[in-house]
């Protein structure tokens, strides 16, 4: 780990430091670069593969995903297959350490609580000659996660995505995240159903 003292590099420094390249901008290092080039057949940018994923998906929907799960997650699903069952959520529940599952529960519920604070209330009042002033807080129907999978584990991201749109009264939270093996973590699965998320999809890697 680099440790910078910011009174010794000046502010200008700092500011390089803390700025981020724009997506268009981003350096895939050679070893992603080799990866990608074997996956897809050619030395492309990470502007450019995203592109061709996307465009790929909106032109052929699951045929598309299916072929990029293929590729990417080496898992070979039928769209049947995308979304988690419920065995799959009584497996996690078998597979998991009681002790893990407690502290993530705990965990949900922290967040849960430090949201229910910070949120805003709907409010109506009346003035002088008839005027009334307020306002309206309408949580939206529906919102997309994502979560990392593949390498390693985020029951984390799932907790600190989830529980705030769950506190502000969405609808259904839908989650994605890459399988590993054809599967997902199973604290993943368990932080999403702590955290209120209603349906969870095996793609996205």
């Amino acid at each position: 780990m680099k440790i910078v003292k910011a009174s010794e590099v000046g502010e200008c420094a700092i500011e390089k430091m803390l700025t981020k390249a724009s997506f268009d901008e981003v350096e895939l290092s050679p070893k992603i670069r080799e990866a990608n080039k074997k996956t897809f057949g050619r030395d492309m940018t990470a502007a450019e593969l995203v592109r061709q994923i996307v465009g790929d998906v909106r032109r052929e929907g699951d045929a598309a995903v299916i072929r990029y799960t293929h590729l990417i997650d080496r898992v070979d699903y039928k769209p049947e297959d995308f979304l988690v069952t419920e065995a799959e959520y009584e497996a996690a529940e078998k597979a998991a350490d009681p002790a893990v599952v407690e502290s993530l529960r705990k965990a949900a519920e922290n967040v849960r609580r430090y949201h229910q604070e910070q949120k805003p209330n709907s409010w109506m009042t009346y003035r002088e000659k008839g005027s009334i002033l307020g306002q309206s807080i309408i949580p939206l129907d529906r919102v997309g996660i994502y979560v990392p999978g593949g390498t390693a584990a985020y029951p984390s991201s799932v907790i600190m995505n989830a529980v705030p749109a769950s506190v502000a009264g969405v609808g259904e939270i839908i989650m994605m995240v890459p399988p590993k093996n054809g599967k997902i973590n199973p604290y993943v699965l368990i932080a999403a159903r702590a955290a209120g998320v209603k349906k969870i999809y095996k793609i996205g890697g």
